[in-house]
């Protein structure tokens, strides 16, 4: 449990990293690049949920629950 915990807080810092390096491009002028970052920032982040439900489907294991 705790090694999920950390790796969603890495995840986390990872994103928002890559987001903050994306807008910093974008206000310097290079759109483009910073198109791209993004982009495949959300991409990837969409790509990782979807394959680890994907996963826990496959696997017969129970889906975890989101806790509220």
């Amino acid at each position: 449990m705790r090694q999920a915990t950390r790796g969603q807080h890495y995840a986390l810092f990872i994103c928002s990293l890559a987001l903050v390096i994306a807008a910093g491009l974008a206000f310097s002028g290079h759109e483009v690049t910073a198109s791209i970052i993004g982009g495949l920032d959300l991409i990837g982040l969409a790509a990782v949920f979807i394959a680890g439900r994907v996963f826990v489907r496959s696997s017969g294991e129970a889906e975890p629950e989101a806790s509220e």
